[in-house]
């Protein structure tokens, strides 16, 4: 069972610095809240954001539909044009961009709140209202009694107020 250890650091700096340290020691699951994002301190062995190809492939797919819907619909009613066109690239070029767009802009998003953690069961489980108060929390989620004991260690040499769980 993980015990997890809430370092308070007051500036973002020291908590990088001993972020990296615990990754040095062997620490590897670490936690860092604050109001501005601090990727730099865990950044090494994070994977890199896919945002990006979740807003392309978002809307290539809603391209797809909005053709498929609009064409589909067109041809699926029996409208006497008089000779012309059932299916007119102008008039739909419009309804395919904004759904492409929006397709995109739902799909980015829907990436960026999964990154973030938010919609992860338990993703906000060690939160602490000292990230309201400009403060950084380091939480240190420790595995067993000698990573334990390595994790206080560190963090004893440094300006953190200490909260264990």
């Amino acid at each position: 069972m993980t015990q997890p250890i809430l370092a308070i650091f007051a500036d973002s700096q020291e908590a990088v610095a001993t972020a990296r340290a615990l990754r040095r020691a062997g620490l590897t699951r670490l936690e860092l809240l604050s109001e501005e994002p601090l990727h730099a301190a865990i950044a090494d062995e994070e994977p890199k954001s896919r945002i990006g190809i979740f807003a392309v492939l978002g809307g290539v797919l809603g391209a797809g539909a909005a053709l498929w819907l609009t064409i589909g619909t067109a041809k699926g009613l029996a409208i006497n044009t008089g000779g012309m066109p059932v299916v007119s690239g102008w008039a739909y070029g419009i309804i395919v961009f904004e759904v492409t767009m929006l397709s995109a802009i739902i799909a980015a998003l829907a990436r960026m709140i999964w990154e973030a953690g938010l919609a992860r069961p338990g993703a906000m489980q060690h939160y602490d209202a000292a990230v309201t108060d400009n403060k950084i929390v380091l939480v240190v989620n420790c595995e067993d009694e000698q990573t334990r004991q390595t994790a206080e260690q560190l963090l004893a040499d440094t300006n953190a107020e200490m909260i264990g769980k």
